[in-house]
């Protein structure tokens, strides 16, 4: 009993080498001059986006010196997954400019004011991303 499990182990693991030998050589280009690249393929892997945030409380009133975080979707805002925070101005307007991932498709965009609905999660248009925090938005 003992030789035939043996055996079988051996076949096993020739069977399994021939297979992944197999594939190391097939869809393998020969030349590089015979890759199809996309023409709008510009090699690029990071974008640079400009982000506009506006903050005006619940009555329309603007909100200067509001901190508004930027960063990817999905989770809570925490460090490691922001890219840009910053507080806005007299006006209650943010602008930053940032570098991220060219992957990357939309962006989260967080202010910190209660009362009024203060994240929300904003797609990358021309390299640009533009939201505003209160009333009507």
């Amino acid at each position: 009993m003992r030789s035939t499990w043996g055996f079988r182990y051996t076949m096993a693991g020739v069977a399994g080498w021939v297979l992944v030998c197999m594939g190391c050589t097939q869809n393998q280009p020969t030349d590089i001059h015979k890759l199809k690249v996309p023409a709008n393929f510009d090699y690029s892997t990071t974008q640079d986006v400009s982000v506009t945030a506006t903050v005006t409380d619940a009555d329309g009133n603007v909100m200067p010196g509001t901190e508004v975080v930027v960063g990817g979707t999905g989770d809570e805002l925490v460090e490691g997954n922001i890219y840009t925070r910053g507080i806005t101005d007299n006006q209650g307007q943010f602008q930053g400019m940032m570098r991220i991932p060219a992957w990357i498709p939309e962006l989260r965009v967080q202010a910190s004011v209660f009362g009024i609905a203060n994240k929300t999660d904003v797609p990358i248009t021309n390299n640009a991303v533009s939201v505003a925090f209160g009333p009507g938005s």
